[in-house]
């Protein structure tokens, strides 16, 4: 994008060596405004060991450290306005921002004008009327922004029914779609390597939230007898293995399931998949919505999927994939079962769905995020 570099200040609440999801988002963003020539600084804060300073100095920026508050704010906002004061920037961007943070919200917008980043709102709060939008808008820092970025459209609903002053865009994670293709491995390979055999398999990848593995295996009692050769793969963090285990033996399907953790390189799961499954309501820890990336991983892919409604940004209903209330074993096993049984239909879907997800690259993210930043470091759009 044309123009003049910028001073740009990123205050992030979560930085590498954590690569998952807001580290990932944070630190993907603020490479490519490095390589685009903009002059960035990050303001972070956590424990400092060996392994996040050899972190960062890998990266291509400065990147600050402050010491972490147990209780109250998440950062000391002094700590903030010195390290501001210290190279005055011609915008910042505030990013993953909560409630915990207005404070330094509040105080980075009175260095330059301010875009705030929001995840979604966290817990869901119902404050009805004019004061409770107010009360919101204030809890959240909404009051002090030039602009407003969100992650999913999700997230842009609900900011904008607290009616912000600000413009809210919304600039989605993204995924490096050179590197994820139906092409990034051999399928009877990657189905080797995995020890997959001739297995029909459905693929389900999260680290955080067991939800949307769980459902899965809910409806595997209702697939056995079509499908014998099932195999549900359940790539999980390790936390999540003896629950997963326990309920896929409760429901009679322990044969049926398999638990690994995440591997560095997830696309030969992607591609040794028969069909990949997003069945989780898309809520995070705190209720926010956002997008699960390992469904737009498995869809660039060539993947067929399943997901539920809270993949609509994903996976639109009978032109890219299935959208099915997950919820319901008995609807879900019916929308895995119809792509098993038609593979024609679930190429066609299949390739559909990774045209759609060509959109999710950071590339055209950072393209969004650069513009919104010029557009509030612009004097004359104040």
């Amino acid at each position: 994008m044309p123009g003049r570099p910028l001073r740009i200040a990123f205050v992030a609440s979560a930085f590498p060596p954590e690569v998952v999801g807001g580290g990932r988002y944070h630190v993907e963003y603020a490479r490519r405004l490095r390589a685009r020539g903009h002059a960035l600084r990050v303001f972070t804060w956590g424990e400092v060991d060996e392994r996040t300073r050899a972190a960062d100095a890998r990266l291509p920026f400065e990147v600050h450290r402050a010491p972490p508050v147990s209780r109250g704010p998440l950062l000391d906002p002094s700590d903030l306005a010195a390290w501001l004061s210290g190279g005055p920037p011609e915008v910042v961007l505030v990013s993953r921002c909560a409630p915990r943070l207005r404070e330094g919200v509040e105080v980075a917008a009175r260095f330059a004008p301010l875009v705030l980043s929001l995840h979604g709102l966290g817990e869901r709060r119902r404050w009805p009327g004019f004061v409770g939008r107010w009360r919101e808008r204030r809890r959240h820092g909404l009051h002090c922004a030039r602009r407003i970025v969100v992650d999913s459209e999700g997230a842009e609903r609900r900011v904008a029914a607290l009616r912000p002053r600000a413009p809210i865009t919304v600039v989605h994670p993204g995924i490096d779609t050179v590197a994820f293709t139906p092409f990034a491995y051999r399928r009877d390979r990657a189905r080797d390597q995995l020890g997959l055999g001739t297995r029909r398999v459905l693929l389900t990848v999260s680290e955080r939230s067991r939800d949307g593995h769980a459902r899965v295996i809910d409806a595997l009692p209702a697939l056995r007898a079509r499908f014998p050769d099932l195999l549900h793969l359940a790539v999980a963090g390790e936390s999540q293995r003896a629950a997963l285990e326990t309920r896929a033996a409760e429901r009679g399907v322990a044969d049926l399931v398999r638990v690994e953790e995440r591997a560095d390189d997830t696309r030969p799961y992607y591609v040794a998949c028969d069909v990949f499954v997003m069945a989780s309501d898309g809520s995070g820890d705190e209720g926010d919505e956002g997008l699960d990336l390992s469904c737009v991983e498995a869809g660039a892919c060539g993947a067929p999927l399943v997901a539920s409604p809270s993949a609509a940004e994903m996976v639109v209903d009978g032109e890219t994939g299935c959208v099915v209330d997950t919820a319901d074993p008995a609807r879900l096993a019916d929308a895995i079962s119809g792509l098993l049984a038609e593979p024609v239909r679930g190429r066609r879907l299949a390739e559909a769905g990774r045209r759609h997800c060509a959109r999710f690259d950071w590339e055209r993210g950072a393209d969004a995020l650069e513009r919104v930043l010029r557009e509030a470091a612009d004097p004359a759009r104040a």
